[in-house]
């Protein structure tokens, strides 16, 4: 009996496979590993320093990587600020361009860089194919849920009154300007 060959097929076919796992600690795991690899990357790279340029990069390099484990491990004292400040790591697409980027810098740094750079991106790479083919079966990062948690409830309702009342007297002025 030929299957169908569509779209349909295919994410039955994979979604049994992939989706039977939880890949939210296998991913966190592989994600540490990959900041760490990149943090290492950069302190090795400062043997063959060539410049002030390559300074900042390796500088960044370093401060990403561990950036990047900080915000994955739930420290108490960290995962809250970590959370506020850096929400977009929380999430898959966030991490999955943040894994990219960073390892598209680390692959300039060396020998280790590139195998770092590389397994960075390959994750990145990864994230994006489980956000595009299975959105809506994955769980909602419990990060973002918590972001919600950390802002009171009066401050966003007061926000919210105050850039309506921003908009309205923008809107008045405009009208003014456009019927004088």
């Amino acid at each position: 009996s030929s299957e169908p060959q569509d779209e349909s097929w295919v994410r039955r076919r994979l979604g049994k496979k992939i989706l039977g796992k939880n890949w939210t600690r296998t991913l966190s795991l592989f994600s540490i590993l990959c900041g760490l690899g990149m943090s290492a990357a950069g302190i090795f790279a400062f043997i063959s320093l060539s410049g002030p340029f390559s300074f900042i990069v390796r500088l960044y390099i370093i401060a990403g990587g561990i950036l990047l484990v900080l915000t994955i491990i739930p420290l108490p004292w960290l995962y809250k600020k970590a959370l506020l400040w850096f929400p977009f790591l929380h999430t898959f697409k966030g991490r999955a361009f943040y894994l990219i980027l960073m390892g598209s810098l680390a692959c300039y740094q060396g020998l280790f860089g590139i195998l770092s750079g590389v397994a960075s991106i390959v994750l990145g790479v990864f994230y994006i194919f489980l956000l595009i083919w299975f959105r809506d079966t994955l769980e909602g990062s419990a990060g973002t849920a918590e972001l919600n948690t950390l802002i009171p409830e009066s401050v966003v309702e007061q926000a919210k009154a105050t850039a309506t009342e921003k908009a309205k007297e923008m809107a008045v002025e405009h009208v003014r300007k456009q019927v004088l």
